[in-house]
């Protein structure tokens, strides 16, 4: 859902099995600087956040994401408080160009 939500600003298209690229989804799991959050909302799954340069001198809001069923709830400023507080220090935020309009959060 992500991906498909980004196509709209990033372009592109799914592989012909209906997938986006995940090298994000991949090192967010696998490489040890980086951190991936699920939120839920009960049990439901409602989006993801990544961090990456967790070691480095910023780290970075790389990836995030509420479906659109949850967007206005105020779960994105929630999650986004409680992802930033869980690693202090200097953040760099950088919504995809475009973007930011939605994410009246990140402000």
């Amino acid at each position: 859902m992500f991906r498909h939500d980004m196509a709209e600003f990033q372009g592109g298209l799914p592989s012909p099995d209906g997938t986006y690229h995940s090298d994000r989804l991949r090192s967010a799991f696998e490489d040890d600087d980086w951190a991936a959050y699920l939120f839920t909302s009960g049990d439901q799954p409602v989006g993801f956040a990544f961090v990456r340069a967790r070691s480095g001198p910023a780290r970075v809001l790389n990836s995030f994401f509420v479906v659109r069923g949850a967007r206005r709830s105020g779960i994105g400023l929630k999650v986004v408080r409680e992802v930033i507080s869980r690693h202090p220090g200097p953040w760099k935020i950088t919504p995809a160009s475009g973007r930011l309009r939605h994410a009246s959060y990140l402000r």
